[in-house]
């Protein structure tokens, strides 16, 4: 970061404490060690301040921080004198330490025994409400116990109410005592399991603000280069991003770089010869840049007040180092902005639920909007995977592809999805897991509501596709599935079985059970399915009806009336597969009907039908008038494996997880001393 050249690559200096941080509103910032040379951006953040503020924070009117006072606040051993700033990019320059950058926020604390250290905070005027001092005081209590601080203390003013609510919420065991008009705070530092309770519910509101922000733009950017050669990569690029914003649901566009034959809807677009001029407020950046030009536009990005970048451009990190360096500088120079990053090599997102459709994305022809999430990292894996929805008839609520995954993840989609109404069903492509003890706390949370269905690049996902950074991996082959099934995950072998589980948990009732009837039309067929129902783990008792092509529709409606009334089923497989000439889509009708309604999961697989289909839909004969849809499957193994997934899905949902116990007894700071020792 500008200001922090000389003194971040000295040997003291904790880099491992720097860090990118999603806020309350959505908006990031960057969280680094302060260093002697911040401190002149040190005093225009204090010149800056309200004498309200300077007073709560020095007990006294203090207009400037005196040259000593100020060497002593910028300079600090990382150890027993410790302080965080949190930096952002901004318009005007002139309060800044470099090119845009002016600390915002700043926490330290002073060691004043072996385990205890003095903390004190100080937010700048125009960010409070944004959560930015719970953020510093996580980080803060995490650099302490890293130096064997175990406690903090804080004397606060009785009117400074607010930094003594930021401690008791952080979920800390506040005590405090009030002596000649000071409230002296005082708390351990050790992790609760309220504390990380808190912390995980602020990273969740947090996250999921930001990907709404990204999907509920209002006004977008398309920033490209004239000249590419037509036919090119970056001018089909460019020509597809501009197709898609330019579909009608922004409400403002501005394209930068449009070629002068590319004509937008009448009035709708707005086009420019410079950056410089566009207006600003703009919520979206969608950028389709050579590599190396892309670090200078993002940083003049973050004047308009853009929340979030696009980037659809390849050449970054598959390239090698080179590539990877200026990917994460790309990555600082957005969070420094307050931006998110949505790749690189991203295949972009739309929000189908939008009404008309909001499409940032590369997607010619958008889904119906419907209640399943997609997410996906490899922009190339997106074209077949939306093939195949629209196969289906599949409705989508929102699409997200990732790229090379450098800022925004599956974990950020999935922090989303769980709050949004509009999605009950995730289906991910993860081709890495960056960040696996993350994922699975998440995905266990929003597995216990909805359901997520997942496919990894090989069997055991220690794959590294190029321009993903991500850690090396001793785990044996079995840790994520392992890590899969502790966290209610289904796992699907390829896109296809993936797509199979998530039209059957999007469109059926989840089984209360493991048992399963049969419909079929051959004695042959019933037990090619009852084999398969075996060994996916369903439990057939004989529970099968026989119908022929020669079957009445009473006779039918009464066999499936029996069927499906019967308190001992779980689930039903219909299968109509007739040997000479067409299925006859009564009998798919008949199953829709008697399926409707009754609560029992069913799966189909009939000649000619493949998806969601009418013939496989009716409405519930009783309540608010629901629509039900049977899913189709090319093969009966096909259904029957997915109802077995769900089947273990809904028995995990259902299953009693227990609650945390803390033994009395208990050394919790010793056997955490002892494993951080075996560790090391």
């Amino acid at each position: 970061m500008v200001g922090s050249q000389d003194a971040s690559t000295a040997p003291d200096y904790p880099a491992a404490w720097e860090a990118d941080v999603v806020l309350r509103d959505g908006a990031t910032v960057h969280l680094r060690p302060i260093t002697p040379a911040d401190a002149q951006a040190l005093q225009s953040f204090h010149v800056g301040q309200s004498e309200a503020s300077t007073y709560l924070r020095f007990f006294a009117a203090l207009g400037r921080l005196s040259e000593r006072e100020l060497a002593r606040f910028a300079n600090v051993d990382h150890r027993d004198r410790v302080a965080l700033i949190a930096v952002q990019d901004v318009a005007a320059p002139p309060q800044a330490q470099g090119p845009g950058e002016q600390i915002i926020g700043v926490a330290r604390f002073d060691r004043i025994g072996p385990f205890e250290a003095e903390v004190a905070f100080n937010i700048a005027d125009a960010h409070h409400g944004r959560g930015l001092g719970s953020v510093l005081l996580e980080h803060l209590a995490a650099a302490a116990r890293e130096r064997g601080v175990r406690r903090f203390t804080a004397e606060v003013l009785p009117q400074n109410a607010h930094m003594i609510a930021v401690f008791r919420e952080a979920g800390f065991d506040v005590s405090q005592t009030v002596d000649d008009g000071i409230v002296t705070v005082s708390f351990d530092i050790d992790p609760t399991d309220r504390y990380l309770a808190v912390m995980a519910d602020r990273e969740h509101r947090a996250e999921a603000r930001s990907v709404q922000g990204l999907l509920g733009a209002r006004s977008v950017l398309l920033i490209g280069q004239r000249g590419a050669r037509p036919g090119s990569g970056r001018d089909l690029l460019m020509r597809r991003g501009f197709e898609s914003v330019t579909s009608g649901g922004f409400s403002v566009v501005h394209v930068l770089g449009a070629e002068p034959d590319w004509p937008g809807p009448s009035g709708a677009v707005r086009y420019w010869d410079r950056l410089e001029d566009v207006p600003g407020p703009v919520d979206l950046a969608v950028v389709v840049l050579p590599a190396r030009d892309v670090v200078a536009v993002v940083r003049r990005l973050a004047p308009l007040g853009v929340r979030g970048v696009v980037l659809l451009s390849s050449g970054f990190a598959e390239t090698g180092e080179a590539g990877l360096a200026l990917q994460r500088e790309i990555v600082r120079t957005a969070h420094a902005g307050g931006m998110r990053l949505v790749g690189p090599a991203s295949y972009g997102f739309f929000d189908a639920q939008a009404r008309p459709p909001r499409n940032a994305s590369l997607a010619e022809v958008l889904p119906p909007p419907g209640n399943l999430g997609i997410f996906c990292q490899s922009s190339p894996m997106a074209v077949p995977i939306l093939a195949s929805v629209a196969n289906r008839g599949l409705g989508v609520s929102s699409f997200f592809s990732a790229g090379h995954r450098a800022d925004v993840s599956g974990n950020d989609l999935m922090q989303f999805w769980q709050e949004d109404s509009a999605t009950q069903v995730v289906a991910m492509v993860v081709e890495s897991i960056g960040n696996p003890r993350k994922f699975t706390r998440i995905a266990r949370r929003l597995a216990a509501v909805k359901p997520i269905v997942v496919v990894t690049a090989g069997q055991s996902g220690h794959v590294a596709p190029p321009g993903h950074a991500v850690r090396a991996t001793r785990s044996p082959r079995r840790t994520l599935e392992e890590m899969f099934r502790q966290s209610g995950v289904i796992r699907a072998q390829n896109t296809h079985r993936m797509l199979d589980i998530a039209q059957l948990v999007a469109h059926q009732p989840l089984p209360s059970g493991r048992r399963v009837g049969i419909v079929a039309s051959s004695s042959s067929m019933a037990a090619l399915v009852a084999q398969a129902a075996v060994s996916a783990g369903l439990n057939y008792e004989g529970r099968v009806v026989m119908v022929s092509e020669d079957t009445d529709d009473t006779a039918l409606r009464d066999a499936l009336a029996m069927l499906y009334s019967d308190a001992s089923g779980d689930g039903v497989v219909a299968v109509h597969v007739p040997t000479v000439g067409a299925a006859s889509p009564r009998r798919a009708r008949a199953v829709a009907r008697a399926a409707a309604g009754s609560g029992v999961a069913t799966v189909a697989c009939v000649l000619d039908l493949h998806g969601l289909s009418d013939d496989l839909t009716a409405a519930a004969p009783v309540g608010p008038g629901r629509v039900w849809t049977v899913p189709a499957y090319t093969t009966p193994e096909a259904a029957v494996a997915a109802l077995g997934a769900v089947v273990r899905y809904a028995r995990w949902r259902a299953a009693e997880r227990g609650q945390p116990v803390r033994p009395l007894g208990t050394a919790v700071r010793r056997a955490r001393t002892l494993v951080a020792q075996h560790l090391d």
